[in-house]
């Protein structure tokens, strides 16, 4: 795997970032960029106080989340990942090798949500572009396990999506963080942002 970090990226982004950007591409701009902290919510110490719990209760367990059918042979946790050609670094919650040598990452998630939206989705493309990276391996599926619905949902990682993350999104977030982006067309969307009130003046 090359060190050396693709053209255009003075810093590598984050699958996080990534989330962000498939989110609000301003509101990625108004964190990354200017350091504007988003107001607290006491999410963020929820989301960690939820994975410690997860992680205590899976190291060691032969299963996933005590599924039989999920059977790792090998389960590693807050795996640090690096991908500088892709100018990508980010800490997975889970990476699954299945019997068979598949690799599937596993994102957790603190939150009631029954489906995998679109930047939840990106983000777990991410990982499994890090992990393809590290691994030499193919990822096909990931897992995002929604703590608070107690739903544990399945996501096909296609190629098409591979390819659009790293010859599109990533370029574009690498374009948010050097200029300000446009406000998000849907204007219902920004009612709920913690940056909302901040958005209009930039």
């Amino acid at each position: 795997m090359s060190s050396t970090y693709s053209a255009g990226c003075e810093e590598p982004i984050t699958p996080a970032m990534v989330k962000e950007y498939y989110y609000c591409p301003r509101a990625l701009h108004l964190r990354y960029a200017l350091g504007l902290p988003e107001p607290p919510t006491g999410s963020l110490e929820e989301g960690a106080a939820v994975y410690e719990a997860l992680r205590r209760r899976e190291e060691g367990a032969l299963t996933f989340l005590g599924k039989r059918s999920i059977r790792p042979r090998e389960k590693l946790l807050a795996l640090r990942l690096s991908a500088p050609r892709l100018c990508l670094t980010g800490v997975l919650d889970a990476l699954l090798v299945m019997p068979d040598g598949e690799h599937v990452p596993v994102e957790v998630k603190a939150s009631d949500l029954r489906h995998v939206p679109v930047h939840h989705y990106y983000q777990l493309v991410a990982y499994a572009l890090l992990v393809e990276e590290n691994y030499g391996t193919t990822v096909k599926r990931g897992l995002v396990y929604y703590t608070l619905s107690h739903k544990l949902l399945e996501a096909e990682i296609t190629t098409a999506a591979k390819h659009h993350l790293e010859k599109h999104a990533i370029p574009e977030i690498l374009r948010a963080l050097r200029e300000t982006p446009p406000p998000h067309p849907i204007a219902a969307k920004c009612t709920s942002c913690g940056y909302h009130r901040h958005c209009r003046g930039v």
